[in-house]
C-alpha cells in the first residue's frame, strides 16, 4: 500500500523534519525488522521514528509480514511524537486492508487516535476502522460513540473514513447505528460528496430495520435527490425506497452533474 492511499495531501511540519529528518519515510524494507523492533522502545524519539518508519515501509509493500509485530507496535500509537504516531497508525491501517480481523483486536488502543491532535494520525486511524468494519462490523459498532465526532472533523478525509465506517456497520448491524442517525443526518449537507453518499447509505441501512428513526430526516434525504452528484442521488433514492418498501429509485433527470463536489 502506498502512503498516498492513506495520507493524501499530508503536510509535514518543520518540527517533524528536525526530529527525524526529511528522509524518515524512505526507510528501506530491507532493514531487518528485528533491528527496527529494538528501536521502538528507546528514549530517543528520532530512533523510535526510524524504527517505526522501517515497519511502515514494509507494511506498504507486504502488510502481512508486519502483522505479527502489531502487539509490539501498539504502544507507539500513544507515542509523544506525532511523527511516530503517524507511522504507527499508518502500519495498522495498511494491515487492516489485508487482515482486518487482526487489527480488530487493537481497536480499543486505536480509537483515541481517531481524535488525535494530528490530522494525519486521525486519517490513518479512521481508515483502519473503516477497513475493519468491512468484515467485523460488530467489533467496530461498539466504538461508534467515540468515532461520532469524526463526522464533523475539519479534515474531509477523516469525515469520509468515519462516514464509511458507519455505513459499513449499518449494512450488517443497523441497531448499533440507530442512536447516531442525527449525526449522520447532519452530514447530508457536507461539502464532500463521498461523505454525503456514505451518510445517506448509513441511513439506508438503519431504515431497513428501523424506518421510524429516519422519518424525522426524510426532508433532508429528499433534498439529496437534487444532489449535483449522481451517486448521491442514487443513494437517496434507494434510501427513500427502502423506507416506503417499494425499492423505487426516484431521480430528478433535470439535475445536471455540475458544481462543487461533482465526481
Amino acid at each position: 500500500m502506498r502512503d498516498s492511499e492513506l495520507e493524501s495531501n499530508r503536510t509535514v511540519t518543520g518540527s517533524d523534519r528536525q526530529t527525524v529528518g526529511v528522509n524518515q519515510n524512505r526507510a528501506t524494507s530491507r532493514e531487518p525488522l528485528e533491528s527496527a523492533l529494538e528501536k521502538l522502545s528507546v528514549d530517543d524519539a528520532a530512533k523510535r521514528a526510524e524504527g517505526i518508519a522501517a515497519f511502515r515501509a514494509v507494511a506498504n509493500a507486504d502488510p502481512d509480514r508486519v502483522g505479527q509485530y502489531l502487539s509490539a507496535i501498539e504502544p507507539r500509537l500513544a507515542d509523544d511524537s506525532a511523527t511516530v504516531r503517524n507511522s504507527a497508525t499508518h502500519v495498522f491501517a495498511a494491515v487492516a486492508k489485508t487482515d482486518p480481523e487482526h487489527v480488530g483486536d487493537f481497536l480499543s488502543t486505536l480509537v483515541p487516535r481517531a481524535a488525535d491532535g494530528d490530522a494525519t494520525v486521525r486519517r490513518n486511524a479512521t481508515y483502519a476502522f473503516g477497513e475493519v468494519a468491512k468484515t467485523e462490523p460488530d467489533c467496530v459498532g461498539q466504538y461508534l460513540s467515540a468515532l461520532r465526532s469524526g463526522l464533523a472533523d475539519p479534515e474531509p478525509r477523516v469525515r469520509t473514513n468515519v462516514a464509511l465506517a458507519f455505513r459499513r456497520v449499518a449494512e450488517r448491524d443497523p441497531e448499533s447505528v440507530g442512536p447516531h442517525v442525527d449525526a449522520l443526518a447532519a452530514c447530508l449537507d457536507d461539502g464532500n460528496a463521498t461523505v454525503r453518499r456514505n451518510a445517506v447509505l448509513a441511513c439506508c441501512g438503519v431504515a431497513g430495520r428501523s424506518p421510524y428513526l429516519i422519518k424525522p430526516h426524510v426532508d433532508r434525504i429528499e433534498a439529496r435527490l437534487d444532489d449535483p452528484v449522481e451517486r448521491v442521488r442514487q443513494a437517496a433514492g434507494t434510501t427513500l425506497g427502502t423506507m416506503t418498501g417499494t425499492g423505487t429509485k426516484v431521480f430528478h433527470p433535470e439535475t445536471t452533474l455540475t458544481g462543487p463536489g461533482t465526481e
